[in-house]
């Protein structure tokens, strides 16, 4: 529950704390007096946006506080483990806005973001706003009062778990069918371009040999004529290279013996001779291989025509970069063969999601229409007590097709306040009064299932007075039993069945209009509700009727 709240520098409040207190604590003051400011300043510890201007002096910054006692509170222990927060049996939320607007927020002390808050925020305090008796005619807030009433926000939150990952299987699947559409075409010219390339069976170094064996081809005949000619001149003319080297060292040899000193020429001489007959050997093996062949250089230039076409048509300059080209184009039909396969297996999750999110929303109905009766027994008994002797309270659900964040259901208030008329729909004919009649009803029947320490009230009276009042501060008696009730309020009757009573006020000086806050004691009560009871001119009948109120 609230246990305290801090605000310092917000619009009309230059500084105030109060502590608040089990059981339900109401808070009365003049119009403008500020009650709408003291909620502003506790939605932005629930995580609400801070509106500009909420600066009051703008030199310094604004900083709201509030302290909850969560002892026992499972749900909120694991929001913390899962968020890497230690868990205390006290938290204490502080939001600080600074004079350039910029916001910060922390849960004991430690740093956290507005998303946090917000999530804190819903399992600790329902603010219920003037203008939320009109959500009763909004189907989601109907469907949300159903929820609470029969217990089953968890099968909720399950059922939209599984709605919005129904949502991501989609998604994926979308993308997955708008990258093979759009890649369609572009990958059937891929294809062919590919294809074409593997057909062609390229072979690295393939164009350097081929253009080598061209030359030689055109040249044949040039080719063996100097190869014949060089074997000639070597050996086999007479006075040939090779047979005029092996006269020579015949002669040298002969003088070996006598003079010593050319026997390393002799050595050089039979070196060289044997290198000569080497290449003769060599040359004659050219010679063999070379052959005038018109049909292989044909077969030669076709083929070097089909590469240099290929390299100009995919603008490569060798075989080798024509095969990166075709190693290329077949990883994207990898890549697209990848997306294929992504997508049948999203096919599948989707539908996989799909028959997920609606046994979850079956089972969501199923407890929603489940709990209309009883609910609709239970709200005609409390709008009864709340003045409305013939009331009668239709709730219908009827399924759709479409898969919704509250689900598959539709649902119907019908409504008549009057005996022997029939029911129609909430949202057409119900007055103000009736209006907030149940919408406080409904928030009464919700606090049997709901674990909120904390509700807010405020004017949830609009449109009641008198007798109906004083059964509407029943109610909220009634529910103070089991939570924390804070009621805003200008009607005595409510105010008077209290157990702690604030009073807000302002004050104009020399600073400006400033807005405080109140703690009364028993007397001053007293005279706040006969204020409340004859206006600002206090009378002893009023004085009189508000003690009587707080018997």
């Amino acid at each position: 529950m609230l246990t305290r709240l801090s605000v310092d520098n917000y619009v009309l409040i230059d500084s105030l704390e109060i502590n608040f207190s089990e059981g339900m604590t109401i808070i009365t003051g003049e119009t403008g007096a500020g009650k709408s400011i003291l909620l502003g300043a506790l939605s932005l510890i629930l995580g609400h946006r801070a509106e500009f201007g909420v600066i009051r002096d703008t030199l310094r910054n604004c900083v709201v506080e509030a302290s909850f006692d969560v002892t026992n509170r499972s749900d909120i222990a694991l929001l913390f483990s899962e968020n890497e927060l230690e868990y205390e049996q006290e938290v204490v939320i502080r939001r600080v806005i600074t004079p350039s607007g910029k916001s910060r927020a922390f849960v004991n002390d430690a740093p956290t973001g507005l998303p946090f808050l917000r999530r804190i925020g819903e399992r600790l305090i329902d603010i219920h706003a003037q203008h939320e008796n009109l959500l009763l005619r909004q189907s989601d807030f109907q469907l949300l009062l159903i929820d609470g009433f029969a217990g089953i926000d968890g099968l909720r939150s399950e059922y939209q778990s599984a709605l919005a990952y129904y949502h991501d299987c989609v998604l994926r699947r979308d993308n997955h069918k708008k990258a093979l559409d759009k890649g369609a075409d572009e990958q059937e010219y891929q294809r062919f371009q590919w294809e074409q390339l593997t057909a062609a069976r390229l072979r690295e170094g393939e164009q350097e040999e081929l253009e080598e064996e061209q030359v030689t081809l055109m040249h044949s005949e040039e080719i063996k004529g100097a190869l014949c000619g060089a074997i000639h001149l070597l050996q086999d003319q007479e006075g040939a290279a090779l047979s005029s080297l092996r006269d020579v060292k015949t002669l040298i040899e002969k003088i070996v013996l006598i003079f010593p000193s050319v026997k390393e020429l002799y050595k050089r001489l039979e070196s060289i001779r044997i290198e000569l007959k080497d290449v003769c050997a060599e040359v004659e093996k050219k010679i063999s291989l070379i052959k005038s062949n018109p049909q292989r250089l044909d077969e030669v230039t076709l083929r070097l025509d089909t590469l240099y076409a290929l390299q100009k048509k995919h603008k490569c300059n060798s075989v080798e970069a024509l095969i990166a080209t075709c190693n290329s184009l077949s990883s994207n039909f990898k890549g697209m063969e990848d997306v294929y396969d992504a997508l049948v297996i999203c096919e599948k999750e989707v539908q996989e999601a799909y028959n997920k999110v609606m046994l979850c929303a079956t089972h969501l109905s199923v407890a929603r229409k489940s709990a209309l009766y009883r609910m609709e027994r239970e709200a005609e008994g409390k709008l009864k007590l709340l003045g409305i002797p013939h009331a009668t309270l239709l709730l219908r659900i009827s399924k759709i097709d479409d898969l919704k964040v509250m689900g598959i259901d539709e649902p119907e208030f019908l409504f008549s306040a009057n005996k022997d008329v029939e029911p129609g729909v909430l949202a057409q004919i119900a007055s103000g009064g009736e209006l907030s009649r149940i919408m406080l009803c409904m928030k009464s029947l919700m606090v049997q299932s709901s674990r909120l320490p904390t509700i807010i009230f405020d004017e949830i009276d609009l449109g009641v007075s008198g007798r109906i009042a004083n059964k509407m501060g029943e109610v909220l008696q009634e529910m103070s039993s089991k939570m924390q009730v804070i009621a805003i309020t200008h009607l005595p009757q409510i105010a008077s069945k209290g157990t702690a009573h604030l009073v807000v006020y302002k004050e104009d000086g020399e600073r400006g209009s400033r807005t405080f806050l109140k703690r009364l004691s028993s007397e001053e009560r007293v005279m706040e509700i006969a204020r409340l009871l004859s206006g600002s001119e206090v009378t002893e009948a009023a004085v009189s009727n508000a003690r009587a109120l707080l018997v």
